[in-house]
């Protein structure tokens, strides 16, 4: 395998004389990043095998009316079980060891280590992947999970082709506009009923109204900002009246229950999503098999550093995304 040598990528030159004023332009920024996963991602399940296999109990069954003079009813317990696989990530920079030592930023070994922060934000790609129902990443997962109930993380039936959690629609809200904030406003009751009507697999409610009462976070696309944080999150603001008189222009009805929202331009324009933030699961979850790991090959540990006069990078990481209920989550589109 050749190594890459550390060259000016226009002119073709070893990087002499420069300043470095900007070295940090393309330097992940990931500290940066606030990739609000704490509603929607549980990522503190860790993993023995290559495959892990999960189960839980279905609702408890009903307790009917027991009449004088009969036998009491009998019932059983149901359980489903699902199973995620784990994948490994990976990624291994070489250079050559004179060009290290030609390097003028004095930076090589600071830019190769910086590659480990592209692992940390493989969750929040596999949670836009899963979303927006996408395979088309090949860096990503090979195929979509589904939820225990055999179907995706939004859907308006489950795997058996029935009503999802009991109610026409499941978990997907059909959007009026995104337009107004009086239409954003509309749905966001309709999201919020809906979270209330949601039955378990015997048909009780699923969601006590303190649950539902202790709001959302939502998950946007960063194109409807504007509209989606006037509706959702507008406080007591005064507006200018003709004639220069002050005129209040009122609370979002919804402000209160959407309790945070997070804009990224990785969603498309025309949906936004709905977390409890009472329910006691994330909708996905992952799980580590092996942690981030990076490590070095140089003169001093590698035989292929000896032989090529190459030093080198890696990082590494094995790890499996799954969805467990959907109940508490709703898509608005």
């Amino acid at each position: 395998m050749a190594v890459t040598a550390l060259v000016d990528a226009r002119t073709g030159s070893i990087l002499a004389g420069v300043r470095t004023e900007f070295i940090n332009i393309y330097r992940p920024q990931i500290t940066k990043i606030d990739l609000a996963l704490t509603s929607i991602l549980d990522a503190g399940k860790t993993s023995t095998g290559a495959v892990e296999r999960y189960a839980y109990p279905e609702s408890p069954p009903n307790v009917p009316r027991w009449d004088k003079g009969n036998e009491i009813p009998r019932g059983s317990f149901t359980y489903r079980q699902w199973s995620v696989v784990n994948h490994r990530w990976g990624k291994a920079i070489d250079w050559d060891s004179d060009d290290a030592d030609d390097d003028q930023l004095k930076a090589l070994v600071a830019q190769a280590t910086s590659m480990a922060d592209r692992l940390a934000i493989i969750p929040f790609r596999v949670v836009m992947q899963i979303i927006q129902a996408t395979s088309s990443d090949p860096d990503l997962l090979p195929a979509l999970p589904l939820a225990p109930d055999g179907a995706a993380m939004f859907s308006t039936t489950d795997g058996a082709a029935a009503n999802r959690f009991g109610v026409s629609g499941g978990n997907v809200v059909g959007i009026t506009s995104i337009a107004t904030e009086a239409a954003v406003e509309r749905d966001t009751f309709r999201a919020k009923l809906r979270f209330r009507s949601l039955l378990d697999t015997a048909g009780q409610r699923r969601w006590p109204n303190p649950v539902v009462d202790m709001g959302v976070v939502a998950l946007a696309s960063a194109a409807d900002e504007e509209v989606l944080t006037k509706a959702w999150l507008r406080g007591p603001v005064t507006q200018a009246a003709t004639g220069g008189a002050g005129v209040a222009a009122g609370v979002s009805p919804v402000m209160g229950w959407v309790k945070d929202v997070r804009f990224t331009s990785e969603l498309p324009t025309g949906a936004y999503y709905f977390f409890l933030v009472g329910a006691p699961y994330q909708p996905i979850f992952k799980q580590a098999r092996e942690a981030a790991n990076v490590y070095f090959g140089d003169r001093s540990n590698s035989d292929r550093s000896r032989d090529q006069n190459a030093n080198s990078f890696y990082v590494r990481e094995r790890a499996g995304y799954g969805l467990t209920n959907c109940d508490g989550c709703l898509k608005v589109a």
